[in-house]
């Protein structure tokens, strides 16, 4: 049973102190949560929220959100590149609405809620077009 967990230098790159739980390819884009500015986790992509404010991702490791952080918690988009080196995209804080934990894989649900700057923001909308295709084609 312990020999099926991932070993941690695959999931955590310490050059750019972003923790990984699956593997991206040069173009991909992922999103990456933070409550620090030097430490960021992948999300998965859940879902757009309805209306189009905000998304649901879900992390794979237990993430406290305190009531004190509730608005303090940060998002970015991240594209991969050809030399495993990631630019970011956009970056932007973000509220969350709520967060659950998933009864059978112990996995954290949290729903976000953008800024009203960001709400329409084309770009943004672009970005999350991509990555819900990209889910809907895998």
């Amino acid at each position: 049973m312990l020999d099926e967990l991932p070993d941690l230098n695959e999931i955590f790159e310490p050059d750019d102190n972003t923790l990984h739980h699956k593997k991206t390819k040069a173009g991909d884009v992922e999103i990456q949560i933070s409550k620090d500015d030097d430490k960021w986790l992948s999300a998965d992509f859940i879902d757009i929220a309805i209306g189009g404010i905000g998304i649901h991702v879900m992390i794979p490791l237990q993430f406290e959100i305190s009531s004190a952080e509730l608005n303090k918690l940060k998002i970015r988009f991240v594209k991969k590149n050809e030399n495993g080196k990631n630019t970011v995209i956009k970056q932007f804080p973000v509220l969350v609405r709520w967060q659950e934990t998933d009864n059978i894989t112990g996995n954290i649900k949290i729903g976000l809620h953008f800024g009203a700057e960001y709400e329409h923001d084309v770009e943004v909308k672009e970005l999350l077009k991509k990555i819900k295709n990209k889910m809907l084609t895998n």
